[in-house]
């Protein structure tokens, strides 16, 4: 920006280098949406559902990150657009499932990959914290944030999947439970799929 220096990034996200950049006389430029514009967009998802898509707004809501600015800055902005706000179509509130106090399950530290065996963990605790909080719901509605880039989120995906259909083969009907996958720019690619598997 001193230099004048027009900067032109593919895939930075993140919402401080909007506020860093001078309105009308800013240097950087971004071709992918934002952390504040895709968090908004997936909280307006699990509020609002998508009809072309046959998704149901979800009253209900588990989040998964990376341990890191990328995951911090979706979950901050997603939490305060989804948490205690009207579900369509319902008298519900939207609530994360997951820690005390509805924090999410992260992986990994800053700066650093996460290793396969930390990955699964982390999908095995929402797994549990999922079937802990649903107990007493009969056939709610369940989003599931994963915010990844798209050789870890894979494997996270693909395990939440299974543990969830273990899961729901040891409860006794008329308990069921839809849930759909939401994720961010950073699995947007064909190695999200491949690491996710044919499920």
């Amino acid at each position: 920006a001193p230099a004048g220096l027009p900067m032109i990034s593919c895939c930075a996200t993140a919402a401080d280098l909007t506020a860093q950049n001078q309105p009308n006389g800013g240097f950087f430029f971004r071709t992918t949406p934002s952390d504040n514009l895709q968090g908004t967009a997936l909280a307006f998802l699990a509020k609002n559902g998508f009809a072309p898509r046959a998704l149901d707004p979800c009253p209900i809501t588990a989040f998964i990150h990376r341990n890191d600015s990328y995951g911090e800055g979706f979950f901050s902005v997603f939490s305060a657009q989804y948490v205690d706000q009207t579900i369509s179509g319902t008298t519900e509130r939207g609530t994360l499932v997951g820690d005390v106090g509805g924090e999410p399950i992260t992986y990994g530290t800053p700066d650093a990959e996460a290793s396969q065996a930390e990955l699964l963990a982390a999908a095995d605790a929402l797994v549990t914290a999922i079937g802990g909080d649903l107990i007493d719901d009969v056939n709610p509605d369940l989003c599931i944030v994963v915010i990844s880039f798209d050789t870890d989120g894979g494997p996270v995906v693909a395990r939440i999947d299974e543990g969830l259909q273990d899961m729901l083969a040891t409860r006794p009907a008329p308990f069921a439970l839809s849930y759909t996958f939401l994720v961010g720019d950073g699995a947007n690619s064909s190695a999200f799929a491949d690491t996710v598997g044919p499920g």
